[in-house]
């Protein structure tokens, strides 16, 4: 037997439905408790007549026991930067001084902070290395290319193990040439990889850096203006007990619709090889698989699709499931399934045909 495992890259798309049936589209919301209907908000204790809030604990009066200075929820006893807002009190170092008050300028000394929580990041930033007051980096062995133009650094720590895609937006201006490097050290220099504009890595947690370097072409420097997006993500092993959340920070919280979900992995390095069957189909998919999971609050289109062509020996399938233990089939296909479903939770299992020898 020959088991076809490899990369694959799976799409995943959800809509939701909207339906309106013509007796309700003839109830005129004039007639439903219309809010301007309903004892006009000018006469329900008009927010201007309540105990003006002026008069209520102003934040202001000076009894105030547990003053907030910058407005964001934490009080400045606690605020680890209390004179500018940061409500989520993000310290990517773990310093005390909140990455709101540390000095950033995208030097070594003082990098951008890409903000990074237990769900990940989206983080978008535009720059133009020719007003960089870094240029410190040359080339980024045991890559030779000639990076010796003024750069931007960026940092980030990760508390789990996560995946990070960086890119920069296409096309760039005539003349500019900005690469991206990603690094565990900055000194020794370790880069972990390289791009001319789009990188990505799963890695373990730690701190990482970022570093947007001007290419030199034949002695002559290219640096201009880029536009940077940075999207990390927990990783998930993609098991029956792990499964990869859809478009969602967990597998029970219900997918926000619409919504298109895109994964990367080569099943030669998945770690479950659970199903070999999905009755009542017989095809042998006793390779391993990668498993996925998402829940729908409501009637929903899906559409599950393995980018095609498959790499020359690798045949991974798709398979739509209500159910992981008893399997429970609702499709499965070469490289394509869509359907309608109902509110509930479902997986899709990308699995790896076994092939006769």
């Amino acid at each position: 037997m020959i088991s076809k495992l490899g990369l694959v890259a799976l799409v995943l798309v959800l809509s939701g439905l909207v339906s309106c049936s013509p007796e309700e589209s003839n109830s005129n919301n004039s007639n439903l408790n219309n809010v301007n209907n309903v004892n006009n908000l000018s006469n329900i204790n008009n927010i201007n007549n309540v105990n003006n809030v002026s008069n209520v604990n102003n934040i202001n009066n000076t009894n105030n026991t547990n003053p907030d200075t910058d407005g964001d929820g934490v009080p400045d006893v606690t605020d680890n930067c209390p004179d500018v807002a940061n409500p989520r009190q993000e310290d990517f170092d773990g310093d005390g001084q909140g990455d709101a008050c540390t000095p950033q300028s995208g030097t070594v000394q003082a990098p951008f902070i890409i903000p990074v929580t237990h769900d990940g990041a989206t983080y978008d930033d535009g720059q133009d290395t020719t007003l960089s007051q870094s240029d410190v980096f040359d080339a980024y062995p045991p890559n030779t290319l000639d990076e010796s133009g003024p750069e931007y650094v960026y940092v980030f720590t990760l508390p789990r193990r996560m995946q990070v895609q960086a890119y920069i937006d296409l096309p760039e201006p005539a003349g500019v040439d900005i690469d991206l490097h990603l690094l565990s050290s900055l000194a020794p220099l370790s880069l972990i990889s390289r791009s001319n504009n789009a990188l990505m890595e799963t890695l373990e947690p730690g701190t990482y850096f970022l570093v947007m370097d001007t290419y030199v072409s034949g002695g002559v420097e290219m640096p201009g203006p880029y536009g940077l997006h940075v999207r990390i993500r927990p990783w998930y092993e993609g098991t029956v007990d792990d499964p990869i959340p859809v478009c969602a920070p967990s597998v029970s919280t219900p997918v926000p619709l619409p919504c298109v979900f895109v994964d990367e992995r080569d099943t030669s390095a998945a770690t479950s090889d659970v199903f070999d069957t999905y009755p009542p189909n017989t095809t042998d998919e006793s390779g391993p698989e990668y498993v996925y999971a998402f829940t729908l609050d409501q009637a929903a289109y899906v559409a599950a699709e393995l980018i095609a062509p498959e790499p020359d020996g690798v045949d991974i399938d798709v398979h739509l499931l209500s159910s992981l233990s008893p399997v429970s089939l609702i499709l499965r296909d070469n490289n394509a399934v869509w359907t309608l479903l109902q509110p509930g939770t479902y997986y899709v299992v990308a699995d790896t045909y076994q092939a006769m020898a």
